[in-house]
């Protein structure tokens, strides 16, 4: 067993890494971080497809995971936006559906998905991302269309919405395909320490009232974000662009996938389900050391962008092969036992 089979099978064994490397696969999955709560999960998956415009450019981006901003005060204030119809190479101009630059759009179905049960604030008290996705893949109308697709990432930062698609191909960790290449892009959420201080108010190329960001340990209050409050959604840009492409021909689908945790507000509720939240250092370093800023954009393929949600992507065969009786323990053992029931045949060979 190689070093790097080694890590992979270790990687299998934490539920929240397979959440983030593939959060349409991750619902259910909680941060094991030493909060302890009790908590309730919710998966938010919204399909959009977007024309290519005139300018041969089609794009969608998060501006924020954090639920559940209203979007009339711009993107401070709203979850995702899209390149609208007069954006171009040289200025995306990110906006709302209905072209208006600056502006965007809040994850409203996540309240219409809870039906009777009432708004996302009023189950959760406070909320925290987990894992979360941007996918796309573009559709054309012959095998030699043109264009190019980028998959980026922006940790504890929003560009403007006129920022050039060349300052966002060069930001790191960001990648480039040609749009034909059979493959989706991902853009992917990834755990950071961040704190405050770390985006001063009115920076460049920032909106002037940036300044707020969180911990990927943190929970917020699940309506601290509104418009009227003048408090900005904490920011974690990552999106998929496409341009150079052919003219007003083509479109591109693109998938947002946002696993939340929660804290219930109150002690009932039909769509309530709570257990307690993991606490495992083991994992929780595991987990921080070993994701790079590679895993924060790639490709994957077509069938798993079509695949619908899921708790997990682990085979049968798979899953026969990381359990094991110390798989089954918890308490001090948990992920620690994970990974000395791996190591036990490397340690074998080596005697």
């Amino acid at each position: 067993m190689t070093a790097e089979s080694f890590e992979k099978k270790i990687q299998k064994r934490s539920q929240w890494w397979n959440s983030i490397m593939d959060p349409i696969a991750g619902a259910g999955a909680r941060i094991p971080d030493p909060s302890g709560y009790h908590t309730a999960t919710y998966q938010y998956v919204k399909r959009i497809t977007m024309p290519v415009n005139a300018a041969g450019c089609a794009g969608l981006r998060v501006s924020s995971p954090y639920v559940q901003g209203n979007g009339a005060g711009g993107a401070d204030y709203s979850q995702y936006q899209v390149v609208t119809s007069g954006g171009t190479a040289a200025s995306l101009g990110w906006g709302n559906i209905t072209n208006t630059i600056g502006n965007g759009m809040a994850f409203d179905e996540v309240n219409a998905s809870l039906g009777g049960n009432g708004s996302f604030d009023s189950l959760a008290a406070l909320v925290r991302p987990v894992s979360a996705c941007v996918m796309a893949t573009y559709t054309g109308t012959s095998l030699s269309d043109a264009g190019t697709m980028c998959a980026y990432t922006n940790p504890g930062f929003l560009e403007n919405s006129a920022v050039s698609a060349d300052r966002l191909k060069s930001l790191y960790g960001s990648i480039v395909t040609p749009c034909k290449a059979n493959k989706a892009l991902v853009a992917r959420l990834l755990p950071i320490q961040l704190g405050e201080a770390m985006i001063p108010v009115a920076a460049a190329n920032l909106p002037a009232v940036a300044g707020t960001t969180c911990d990927y340990r943190d929970f917020i209050h699940a309506n601290h974000n509104y418009a009227s409050l003048g408090t900005p959604n904490p920011k974690r840009e990552f999106g998929v662009f496409l341009t150079g492409a052919t003219p007003s021909t083509g479109s591109v689908d693109f998938i947002i996938v946002v696993n939340f945790e929660f804290i219930p507000r109150f002690s009932s509720g039909s769509l309530l389900s709570t257990s307690p939240s993991p606490v495992d250092m083991y994992e929780e370093a595991f987990v921080m050391s070993t994701l790079d800023i590679e895993d924060a954009t790639g490709t994957c393929s077509l069938k798993q962008f079509s695949e619908v949600p899921s708790a997990s992507r682990i085979t049968k065969a798979e899953r026969e092969e990381i359990s094991g009786p110390l798989s089954s323990m918890t308490g001090a053992v948990g992920f620690l036992g994970s990974i000395v029931e791996t190591a036990l045949p490397l340690i074998g060979a080596l005697i």
